[in-house]
């Protein structure tokens, strides 16, 4: 996941309305972030529609809910060492007003979203010192890669 198409992405502008496929060219909104590495990955997934939906619906619509956890004015320690109990895992985290992925590498976890703060681009940077993510008083994780059904569906067994 961080190796194979994250790296493109980054620096890639942020916009509000952005919507390229492309890697580096054009801008792109944080919900069309997730959904065009989710459809550059090999997900089959209705691109435009789950990019418009607030984040909670997005997830919602791709995660079974028992791998969904919500957390309403919690510190982030307590969320990273709820995703670090899990272990290695990709996650789809909703924001306030915004989306992108948790990665736990098994040291730390990452955020790795199109940012609408400085620098206006897609980063990736360690979650527990994301202005972003402590800022935002709800968070919604979806783990993507907790989800049997998810995963068979993506791999298309």
């Amino acid at each position: 996941f961080d190796e194979l198409i994250i790296p493109f992405w980054l620096g890639t502008d942020y916009d509000f309305y952005g919507t390229t496929y492309t890697p580096g060219q054009g801008e792109i909104a944080c919900g069309y972030f997730v959904t065009t590495v989710l459809q550059d990955l090999g997900k089959k997934l209705d691109r435009n529609g789950l990019a418009q939906l607030a984040s909670e619906a997005m997830i919602k619509k791709l995660v079974q809910k028992q791998y969904i956890k919500r957390y309403s004015n919690r510190p982030i320690n307590e969320i990273l060492s709820d995703i670090s109990k899990q272990g290695k895992h990709i996650y789809i985290v909703g924001l306030d007003t915004h989306t992108g992925f948790l990665y736990y590498t098994g040291d730390e976890t990452r955020f790795i979203h199109s940012s609408g703060r400085f620098p206006w681009a897609v980063v990736d940077e360690a979650a527990s010192g994301s202005t972003t993510l402590l800022e935002s008083r709800y968070k919604v994780t979806g783990c993507l890669t907790c989800d049997t059904e998810f995963l068979f569906d993506w791999l298309g067994e």
